[in-house]
């Protein structure tokens, strides 16, 4: 072997243990990263574990307490349809003496009361019965005073009229004097 030969011999050496030594290297930064991923995998699954107990106590806790509420419930609602059924007896019971007692009074005041109205009404009535008769008059009056006043507004306008129409004619008249005059 030649120089040459011996130092690419060496060369390649080198460089193999160099590259076994990168791989190994590489290989144990990779075993590192996944040791971490796996224990914090192991950790979040610890961490998973203990929540998923703690719900599971939180759920048997809160099935029993709507166990005892539903309980709860049903005797509500059983003293409420009893209450219910008191008030609708009770409401029955105080209408129908209501009703009675209203039937009483009506009875007892329907005369007096019919007799108040009557005179209340007269009383009411009559001064609007005067007032009436009264505005009545004052219309007719108005009507026979607003008559008597186109009449005589007819009167005027026909006079005036009449009036015009003999100007008219007079003015004619004048005229023709004056043309006449003229041609003389």
């Amino acid at each position: 072997m030649d120089l040459m030969g011996i130092i690419l011999l060496i060369i390649g050496i080198a460089v193999g243990f160099t590259l076994g030594w990168l791989l190994k290297k590489s290989q144990s930064g990779e075993v590192i990263k996944l040791n971490e991923r796996l224990n914090n995998a192991i950790n979040h699954h610890e961490n998973q574990k203990s929540e998923i107990e703690k719900l599971a106590s939180e759920n048997i806790a809160l099935v029993a307490n709507n166990s005892e509420l539903q309980s709860e419930k049903k005797n509500i609602e059983e003293k409420l349809m009893a209450h219910k059924e008191e008030v609708e007896q009770l409401q029955k019971k105080f209408t129908t003496e209501f009703e009675n007692i209203a039937n009483k009074l009506l009875k007892q005041n329907t005369t007096d009361f019919a007799e108040a109205n009557q005179k209340r009404l007269t009383e009411i009535l009559s001064p609007l019965r005067e007032n009436i008769k009264i505005f009545e008059q004052k219309v007719e009056d108005k009507y026979v005073k607003e008559v008597k006043e186109r009449s005589a507004l007819m009167t005027e306008i026909k006079t005036l009229s009449e009036l015009n129409q003999q100007m008219r004619q007079d003015a004619q008249s004048l005229t023709k004097a004056l043309k006449g005059d003229s041609k003389t």
